[in-house]
């Protein structure tokens, strides 16, 4: 049996949603800047556009433990919209949107709503699952920090929720309109 998350993260830089844009969607280069990512490798370019893209990623984390996946880009409309399948460590789907706001700056929103198939993490679930939320959340706010370092801009704020079984939403995609 598998353990369902939905994390959400919301990321504001002052910066142009282009450049963001630019720098999430080359992962292969996520480890020149993101602390926590130790290997990558593109296996797929997809199309022009990204689509079909497949690229594996190892993640370190603050607990000391590593998670491999391979995400496969889904949907790609630059500058708004990128959305993946993930397999592996970790399986589900992850989202990102950029929206300019009404300040001139740049929200990120990430999706990811993942299952675990990892035996020793659904034992260690029922007890340990604030734990694995503290360090997604960890995670994210390190990313958050180092994309800022990345783009040269400042990060404005980093804020991070993670939904609960039985909450309304909860394992959801939101939808973006185009």
């Amino acid at each position: 049996m598998s353990t369902k998350y939905h994390f959400t993260t919301h990321i504001e830089l002052s910066t142009d949603p282009h450049d963001v844009w630019q720098t999430l969607a080359r992962s292969e280069r996520w480890i020149d800047w993101w602390r926590w990512l130790s290997r990558v490798d593109v296996l797929d370019e997809g199309d022009e556009r990204g689509v079909g893209r497949r690229v594996r990623h190892q993640v370190s984390s603050p607990l000391r433990y590593q998670l491999d996946y391979v995400g496969v880009v889904t949907r790609a409309v630059e500058p708004v919209i990128s959305r993946f399948e993930a397999e592996g460590d970790l399986e589900g789907c992850g989202q990102f949107v950029v929206e300019e706001t009404d300040r001139g700056s740049t929200l990120l929103i990430f999706d990811w709503l993942v299952v675990t198939p990892k035996r020793w993490m659904n034992l260690l679930a029922p007890l340990a699952r604030p734990i694995f939320v503290w360090n997604h959340h960890r995670l994210m706010e390190d990313f958050a920090t180092d994309l800022a370092g990345a783009l040269s801009t400042e990060l404005i704020a980093v804020e991070n929720e993670s939904k609960h079984p039985g909450v309304d939403g909860f394992f959801e995609m939101p939808n973006v309109e185009l």
